[in-house]
């Protein structure tokens, strides 16, 4: 009977912890009036910024070189306020791929759509899996500006986004 109760009560115990965190990442629709802000003040109550909650998330889903990643999605959306982003929930300036196992829904301004930004880092975490993983930093510096981005001056512009971030760590530590 002791073994009953207490089975019971783990069980109970597992769920109240399961329905909390299954709420914390639902998904919200591209159509969502949410904007993505309010979205991650509600979908994260322990971030505070949409800033806080990316990074939150792109930790949770394991991605490699998580800085670099982040880095990416401050660059991609020029700091979350791309037309990309707010209409496509697109933090990495993904296009729709053709060979991958993806989580896109549909293409918009030839980018790929997402159902919310969360969708975005597991479909990143996707492509890094499949194409980019087991690098070392300066593999996946180098497998980025040949591979990844279009611009000559992408990985300079990551490079320069992970320094002022560095600098700001290191003032805030001052403080």
């Amino acid at each position: 009977m002791k073994r009953i109760y207490l089975f019971l009560i783990v069980a109970s115990f597992i769920a109240v912890i399961v329905n909390r965190c299954c709420n914390n990442v639902e998904a919200v629709p591209v159509s969502s009036p949410k904007d993505p802000v309010q979205y991650a003040q509600d979908s994260f109550p322990f971030c505070s910024t949409l800033n806080d909650s990316v990074k939150w998330m792109i930790q949770e889903a394991e991605i490699e070189h998580p800085d670099i990643v982040y880095a990416q999605a401050l660059l991609e959306t020029g700091h979350f306020k791309s037309k990309i982003f707010n209409e496509n929930n697109n933090l990495f300036g993904m296009k729709l791929p053709r060979t991958r196992k993806t989580l896109a829904t549909g293409e918009n301004l030839n980018h790929a759509t997402f159902s919310s930004w969360i969708d975005s880092i597991e479909d990143y975490k996707l492509w890094q899996d499949s194409f980019a993983s087991g690098k070392t930093r300066d593999e996946y510096f180098a497998y980025l500006g040949s591979v990844y981005a279009q611009d000559d001056h992408y990985v300079k512009n990551l490079k320069r986004i992970l320094n002022k971030m560095n600098e700001d760590k290191k003032y805030l530590a001052q403080k």
